[in-house]
C-alpha cells in the first residue's frame, strides 16, 4: 500500500512541469528513500520468513507432541487395564488363601485333638508298661525265692527217709505257685492255691536263712558333660559316673533329663526323657588325627585348625593304642581345671575312606569358642514365671538366668501352685508321664487369668528360645492385666 502511494506521488510530480535541476533533487531524495524503503522490506521479508519457519516447527513439534501424547494416553490405557487384571487376580488369590487358610485352621484343630488323644495314649500305654514290668519284676523275684527254697530244703532234707516225698510234695507247691503267678499276669484270682507259708517245712527253712532278692527301682537325674563321660545326679543328690561310651550309646548332651535304673548303686539301664545342649557346657567337641610329637608326646590335631594341637590325657595313652594319622574324635575341657587344655579321646578309627567311617554318635565339632551359647543377660527382672512338669533342677537354671522369679510343679494334681499360677507372668508346660493331667488344669486356670502359655518341646535349648522370643509378649501380657 505504501509503494503505491509513493509511486502515485511520484507520477504526479513527474508530470508537472519542472525546473531541471530541482527535478534530479526530487529524484534523488525519492529514490533514496524508495531504496532505504526496499532495505526494510528486505528486512521484514526475512523476519517474515524466519517466523515462517519457527511456525512450521513449532507445527511440527507440536505434532510429535500430540503423537506422544497419543502414544501416553495408550500406554496408561494398557498398564490401567493390566493393573485392573492384576487386581481381579490378587482378589482371587487372596479368596484362595483365605480359603486355604480357614483349611489349614481346620486340620490344624484336627491335629491338635489328634495330638492331644495320641498322647493320653502313650501315657495309658506307659502306665501300663510300668505295671507290667512291676508285674514281671516280682515275678522273677518270686521265681528266684522259690529256686532258693526249693534247694535249701533239698539241701536239709537229703539224708532224711522222707527226703522223696517231701520233694514231690515241694514239687506240687511250686506248680501251683507258677499257676498262680500266670493268673496273675492275667488279671484273675487262682483258687485252691497253696501258699509258701502254709507249709511248716518251708516256713522253718527260711527262718533257718534268709535270702534277699535285689531290686531295682528308677530315679530322675540330670546329666552333665564332662571331658571324659559325665556324671548323673539324682533329685536326692546323689551323683553316679557314667563313660564316655554309655554317654554315646544313651545320645546325652548336656543338663538331658533322663531316668536311670538302679540296682543297689549301680545303674542298670538309662533313659532319655528330655534332650540337652552341649553347646552349654564347657567341653568342646573336637574331630582330628593322632599326631606323634617331639620326645615321643601323643597329641590329638584338629582338623578344624591344623596349626592347634591339644596333648592327649595319660590315662588315654595307657589305656588305648594310638596309631599316629588315624582319625579321631576328642574332647576338650574349657574350665579352669588341672587337665583343661589335655584332649580326652571319645572315639578311635582304623584308617577307612570317608563315606565308611562311623558317624552314629558323632557329635557336631563347636572349634571356635566364640560360637558357643553364653548364659543372657536377665531381661524378665520383676517377672514371675511357672513351670508344669519335669525336674525342677533341669529347668530351674535356664529361668532363672533370665532374671525372673521361679515357681514349679511336677505332681499329677496342681496343689501348691494353684494359687500363685494366677499371679504369675508366664506359663511354661512340658508333657511328662507325672505332669500330664496337671498341665491341662495349669492351663484352664492360666486361660481365665489371661497369662500367656506355652509348651516346652522337650528340651532346655527350646525352652530357653521361648523366654528369649517371647519376652515381649509376656511383659504386654502384663500389662494389658494391669490396666
Amino acid at each position: 500500500m505504501k509503494r503505491k502511494t509513493l509511486l502515485d506521488v511520484l507520477i504526479r510530480q513527474l508530470s508537472k512541469p519542472q525546473d531541471p535541476e530541482n527535478s534530479i533533487t526530487i529524484d534523488q531524495k525519492e529514490y533514496q528513500e524508495l531504496k532505504d524503503q526496499a532495505k526494510r522490506y528486505e528486512q521484514q521479508r526475512k523476519q517474515a520468513d524466519t517466523i515462517r519457519k519457527r511456525g512450521e516447527r513449532l507445527e511440527n513439534d507440536l505434532q510429535q507432541v500430540k503423537e506422544q501424547n497419543k502414544d501416553i494416553r495408550e500406554q496408561i490405557r494398557k498398564e490401567r487395564d493390566a493393573r485392573e487384571t492384576q487386581a481381579s487376580e490378587q482378589q482371587e488369590s487372596l479368596q484362595q488363601i483365605t480359603s486355604l487358610q480357614q483349611q489349614l485352621k481346620q486340620e490344624r484343630q484336627l491335629g491338635e485333638q489328634l495330638q492331644r488323644k495320641l498322647e493320653e495314649q502313650q501315657q495309658l500305654l506307659k502306665v501300663q508298661q510300668q505295671k507290667e514290668d512291676v508285674l514281671q519284676q516280682q515275678h522273677r523275684d518270686t521265681k528266684a525265692e522259690l529256686r532258693v527254697v526249693k534247694q535249701l530244703l533239698m539241701d536239709a532234707l537229703r539224708s532224711s527217709s522222707e527226703a522223696s516225698n517231701i520233694e514231690s510234695r515241694l514239687e506240687h507247691i511250686l506248680q501251683e505257685t507258677r499257676n498262680a503267678l500266670l493268673q496273675n499276669d492275667h488279671g484273675q484270682t487262682p483258687k485252691g492255691t497253696h501258699s509258701l507259708s502254709t507249709s511248716e517245712s518251708t516256713q522253718d527253712v527260711l527262718e533257718k536263712k534268709s535270702v534277699s532278692v535285689p531290686v531295682t527301682h528308677w530315679e530322675n537325674a540330670v546329666f552333665g558333660r564332662m571331658a571324659h563321660g559325665g556324671v548323673l545326679q539324682t533329685e536326692a543328690g546323689a551323683f553316679y559316673r557314667i563313660t564316655e561310651l554309655m554317654v554315646q550309646q544313651y545320645d546325652l548332651e548336656h543338663e538331658a533329663q533322663v531316668r536311670i535304673q538302679l540296682d543297689a548303686n549301680r545303674i542298670v539301664d538309662i533313659k532319655l526323657l528330655f534332650q540337652g545342649d552341649d553347646t552349654l557346657s564347657p567341653i568342646l567337641q573336637l574331630t582330628g588325627t593322632i599326631q606323634l610329637g617331639e620326645s615321643y608326646q601323643w597329641y590329638c590335631l584338629s582338623t578344624e585348625d591344623p596349626q592347634q594341637r591339644y596333648p592327649i590325657h595319660y590315662k588315654d595313652i595307657e589305656v588305648l593304642t594310638l596309631t599316629e594319622g588315624i582319625p579321631c574324635f576328642f574332647n576338650i575341657d574349657t574350665s579352669e581345671s588341672e587337665f583343661s587344655r589335655y584332649a580326652r579321646i571319645s572315639r578311635l578309627f582304623t584308617e577307612l575312606p570317608e563315606e565308611n567311617r562311623p558317624t552314629k554318635n558323632k557329635k557336631k565339632p563347636v572349634a571356635n569358642l566364640a560360637k558357643r551359647k553364653n548364659k543372657p543377660s536377665p531381661f524378665l527382672e520383676g517377672y514371675t514365671v511357672a513351670v508344669v512338669g519335669g525336674m525342677k533342677k533341669w529347668v530351674e537354671q535356664t529361668v532363672t538366668d533370665t532374671g525372673a522369679e521361679f515357681i514349679h510343679d511336677d505332681e499329677k494334681q496342681i496343689k501348691r501352685i494353684t494359687a500363685a499360677l494366677t499371679k504369675v507372668d508366664a506359663v511354661f508346660l512340658l508333657l511328662t508321664a507325672t505332669s500330664h493331667e496337671s498341665t491341662w488344669q495349669a492351663i484352664e486356670i492360666v486361660k481365665e487369668a489371661g497369662i500367656p502359655h506355652f509348651r516346652i518341646e522337650g528340651s532346655k535349648s527350646n525352652l530357653r528360645q521361648l523366654l528369649i522370643d517371647n519376652q515381649e509378649r509376656i511383659r504386654q501380657a502384663r500389662e494389658d492385666r494391669n490396666l
